[in-house]
């Protein structure tokens, strides 16, 4: 009774605010109003609309999907695009008559230039599409690829030609139109599902904008042969353009977007394919602020996705690249951000984060391991310090090892400047260490050895608490 009542309102409010006159500045406020209740209505309300009900619904979605192909047209955040380019895949699934119409514009709606368009376009076939129809999907996919160098030649030539025709305004209409009548077949070929990779040449040489759209398309988990093709293509060229040192050309958003789709994409990724897909920014490993990046959005992504083991392949592979920029540019300027990332001592934990489903009792041997073979970097004893006030404060009693060992093994410490808050973070670790652990610094000569090397160290920084605490088991 209650889904009825629901529907029988959002059809009314669909129709109301389609069909009456505009009045002043209330359109601001109204006009999404059917395009939000219509979608609705088809997501949730399919087979309780009547004939006329889901017609209206289907007009109303494809006209505001399809708004944007005009040239009077400007995004507004909230103006109905977004719901209604996200049920278009609805669409083609209830109205199968309609298939190719909706598909059609779905595939121009990836080519359109503002990215918040082409973006919901993206969104809609990489979350919906693919699992309503993964022969609908895998056709755009190929025919994003096939067409959109093509679709940018023309849109060039175009803005060449009326350039001289002293026409500077930019017309996505005319774009398109003469866009669909020059590849009147190649586009029939999409919409028909009859487009192969094998039509698709020179991947390689593609623009890495291109790739990057083409990459976000690519569902998750991906089994299809053609999809690792491309990915072995793609993978490479984005390691290199990812990672190159002072490239003023790469565009910050469309590294974001690259770095956020391949965490996902890898992490959820075979264990038997993580290290293939890996290989390439492994190679392409370099000493920048895009390395930290990349370390950084893994965390981020790992941090919603739990996939324990899948990370820590990830973290794995790289290991070697990090010991090696520790010994050769051990002063850099970006070593110390990809070392404070990769050993987790991230900047954006929670104030109250003492623990991460990440890192568990397995991984102090991981860290046992890099005070070893890179304990003599400062960021290392910074980064040690700072995970154990955070999310490895578990592992507090490995940690007095490992402090007291770097500063045992490295004694350039004691006169090297430290990164900032290290000091505060060893003295919070020895006050709470001390605090919970009096009796079994006294019983045991190795635990007060290992603790007063450790506060020696404070007091030669000037620390007072380290001086206090020294006094008060000595």
């Amino acid at each position: 009774m209650l889904s009825n009542i629901v529907m029988k309102n959002l059809l009314f409010a669909a129709w109301k605010n389609s069909s009456r006159p505009k009045i002043g500045q209330f359109e601001l406020f109204n006009h999404s109003i059917p395009a939000y209740a219509c979608s609705v209505l088809i997501r949730d309300y399919f087979e309780e609309l009547n004939t006329e009900e889901r017609e209206f619904c289907k007009t109303v979605i494809f006209d505001y999907a399809s708004n944007s192909l005009k040239d009077n047209y400007n995004y507004q955040i909230s103006d109905g695009s977004e719901p209604s380019i996200n049920m278009l895949p609805e669409l083609a699934k209830h109205f199968p008559t309609d298939k190719k119409e909706v598909k059609f514009l779905l595939f121009l709606l990836l080519f359109y230039p503002r990215r918040e368009i082409s973006t919901f376009a993206t969104s809609s076939i990489l979350h919906n599409l693919w699992k309503i129809d993964f022969d609908d999907a895998n056709a755009i996919l190929l025919g994003y690829l096939l067409l959109k160098p093509k679709y940018d030649k023309l849109r060039d030539e175009i803005k060449e030609e009326n350039y001289k025709k002293n026409i500077f305004e930019y017309s996505v209409a005319q774009t398109f139109n003469r866009f669909i009548e020059k590849h009147e077949t190649e586009i029939e070929m999409v919409v028909s599902n009859k487009v192969s990779y094998s039509d698709i040449e020179g991947l390689e040489r593609y623009d890495w904008k291109i790739l990057t759209r083409a990459f976000e398309l690519v569902p998750i988990k991906t089994k299809n042969g053609d999809h690792k093709k491309f990915l072995n293509i793609a993978f490479p060229v984005f390691a290199k353009k990812l990672f190159k040192k002072n490239d003023q050309r790469n565009d910050f958003n469309i590294k974001h977007r690259i770095l956020n789709k391949l965490a996902y994409f890898i992490l959820y990724s075979t264990q038997s394919e993580i290290n293939t897909y890996l290989k390439p920014f492994v190679n392409n490993f370099t000493n920048s602020r895009e390395m930290a990046d990349f370390f950084q959005e893994f965390i981020s992504v790992e941090d919603r996705s739990n996939q324990y083991d899948e990370f820590w392949i990830v973290w794995d592979a790289f290991y070697d690249n990090i010991v090696e920029i520790c010994n050769k540019d051990r002063h850099y300027h970006f070593t110390k951000e990809i070392l404070h990332n990769y050993l987790l001592a991230w900047p954006y934990w929670k104030e109250d984060a003492k623990e991460w489903h990440t890192l568990k009792e397995r991984e102090k041997l991981f860290y046992s391991k890099v005070v070893k073979d890179i304990g003599h970097h400062p960021s290392v004893l910074y980064s040690i310090s700072k995970i154990l006030n955070y999310i490895g404060s578990n592992f507090i009693n490995d940690g007095i090892v490992w402090i007291s060992e770097i500063l045992q093994k490295n004694n350039q410490l004691i006169s090297e400047e430290l990164e900032a808050d290290t000091i505060y973070y060893i003295e919070n670790v020895m006050r709470r260490y001390v605090l919970i652990n009096r009796n079994e610094i006294k019983k045991s000569i190795q635990i007060k050895n290992r603790v007063i090397n450790i506060l020696n160290f404070l007091v030669e920084k000037g620390s007072i608490t380290g001086y206090l605490l020294r006094e008060d088991i000595l």
